[in-house]
């Protein structure tokens, strides 16, 4: 071989290339799988691999099969919150063409099953219309195509199980393995119930009318809207009674009714708190003599509810428990409506909840709480607020906690230029 020859070909295999000037293809990847195109089954088999994926989510499963009556859902999941509780999330799956704003309104209405949060997900791009029916239900979020193409991004194995290889190579941004974002702390990331006294914020002068009317005896009834932040109430009365008013910490007992099946679940999940073998009525009293609890029930609407079987005796056992100076339950109830609206006078009740239960009304931040509560979020982070996105945010809310804290963590992660999927502090 010619000396020069010889020269090129070690050039060819181990010379360092030119810098030429290679543009970039001008293809993006597509950035919408094609939902429409799987049977309704594969799209709700999809749906929940894709919720059971979340690192929060404890359990995840289809709710009923064709044909069940299923109130509503299509999977059902538990979500652990920050505080390390559970949430009760439900999923309804619609491989729709197209859906009106009746339709949605229809859907929401079905939901028949008790949850903290209700997703409706859908296999086309929602418009305008269908994104103002849940604008203001701070409990049912909207999921169109676009949503969910953007949770699968970092899932070429769930693209690739539902659409094939060719639809991962052109859809997902890397082949093998998942995305792993960075964690980037929202510091208006909580939701759900609040039980780090840290954390809770803006109710001092609501905890202190609490403790002082379960000084002198009195019950208490919550009353307020959805997510106004009745738990996070009850909570901080179970966590701080024990100093405010010189008990023991298991004379405070925090109940959901949300995770109680019925009756019969109600007094075995309240007699397991109360540490004594399950019983009820006279029994109950009895086996109570002499202690003094308070108990703080959360989502007490379930009781009204005929479907899950509570009679109206229960309601006279509470309050044979909790009604006179020396009776060994305090109660602090929370719901979204009146006692007296949720449980009327009744022949076989001549003293409902509402007679022994005086009602504090659980509303919104005033402004300058809401304006403190901001202050108080954003101290130590990197990014803050003006004057005009304050008061735009307290015009937008009118000082509604879970509304305010929805709205400023929205800005906080624009302003962070953090993606919207990044990870919150909160759920």
């Amino acid at each position: 071989m010619p000396e020069d020859h010889a020269t090129d070909l070690e050039d060819l295999l181990h010379g360092q290339p030119t810098h030429d000037e290679v543009k970039p293809p001008v293809t993006p990847r597509v950035q919408a799988l094609p939902f429409n195109e799987l049977s309704w089954e594969n799209f709700e088999r999809l749906c929940t691999r894709l919720i059971a994926s979340d690192g929060d989510i404890v359990d995840c499963h289809r709710y009923g099969k064709r044909g069940d009556y299923q109130a509503g859902i299509d999977i059902l999941a538990h979500r652990r919150t920050a505080e390390g509780g559970l949430e009760r999330w439900c999923y309804q799956c619609k491989r729709w063409q197209k859906m009106t704003s009746g339709d949605l309104h229809q859907i929401v209405n079905a939901f028949g099953f008790p949850a903290d949060q209700y997703v409706v997900l859908v296999s086309f791009e929602a418009g305008a219309n269908l994104r103002n029916v849940v604008a203001d239900l701070l409990e049912v979020d909207l999921w169109d195509a676009e949503d969910i193409s953007s949770q699968l991004k970092g899932q070429p194995e769930l693209v690739e199980d539902f659409f094939g290889v060719h639809w991962q190579d052109v859809f997902c941004a890397i082949r093998r393995g998942k995305r792993i974002r960075p964690r980037t702390l929202n510091p208006f990331g909580d939701t759900g119930r609040i039980t780090d006294p840290d954390r809770f914020f803006g109710r001092e002068e609501l905890l202190r009318q609490i403790f002082e009317e379960l000084g002198k005896g009195v019950n208490l009834s919550l009353v307020g809207e959805s997510q106004i932040g009745k738990s996070s109430l009850l909570s901080m009365v179970c966590v701080l009674g024990p100093k405010r008013m010189s008990l023991p910490p298991e004379a405070f007992i925090y109940l959901s009714l949300q995770w109680v099946d019925d009756e019969d679940d109600f007094y075995e999940e309240l007699c397991k708190e109360l540490s004594i073998e399950t019983c009820r009525g006279g029994k109950l009293f009895r086996a109570l003599r002499g202690k003094h609890y308070v108990l703080c029930l959360d989502e007490i609407e379930k009781m009204a509810w005929e479907s899950f079987g509570f009679t109206v005796r229960v309601r006279s056992h509470m309050r044979g428990l909790a009604d006179g100076p020396a009776a060994p339950l305090k109660l602090v109830i929370a719901s979204r409506s009146p006692l007296a609206y949720l449980f009327p006078d009744s022949p076989e009740l001549d003293s409902p909840l509402a007679g022994i239960c005086r009602p504090l009304d659980v509303g919104p931040f005033s402004p300058d709480v809401a304006r403190a509560f901001l202050s108080h979020r954003l101290r130590g982070a990197s990014v803050t607020f003006t004057e005009g996105e304050i008061t735009a945010l307290l015009a937008e809310t009118g000082g509604h906690p879970a509304k305010l804290q929805r709205a400023a963590a929205d800005l906080y992660r624009r302003k962070s230029n953090l993606p919207e999927s990044s990870e919150l502090s909160g759920r």
